[in-house]
């Protein structure tokens, strides 16, 4: 094979690597932050927290913890959830 073929089949290798890594190294280095219910419907589901509790909140499965008698919700983990549970036409 020749050199240049060579260079051509690493460079496609090498890009694959990347796609493949970049989400697993932009996941580790974002900082997460856990939200209450009211900042959980503003900020990332953008809709009032009771439309939040009948349509995202009350589904099986929707990730939240409960150290105290409210519950708080982790943003990677909602976003993960969304990203996991979307449907497509």
């Amino acid at each position: 094979m020749d050199p240049e073929s060579t260079h051509s089949i690493l460079e496609k290798i090498a890009n694959k690597f990347i796609d493949l890594l970049m989400p697993l190294i932009k996941e580790r280095l974002e900082q997460d932050e856990l939200m209450t219910r009211e900042e959980l419907s503003k900020k990332i589901l953008r809709c009032d927290p009771d439309t939040a509790d009948k349509r995202y909140l009350s589904k099986p499965g929707f990730p939240y913890m409960q150290p105290s008698k409210r519950k708080i919700y982790s943003k990677k983990a909602v976003q993960k959830w969304i990203a996991e549970n979307q449907i497509y036409n």
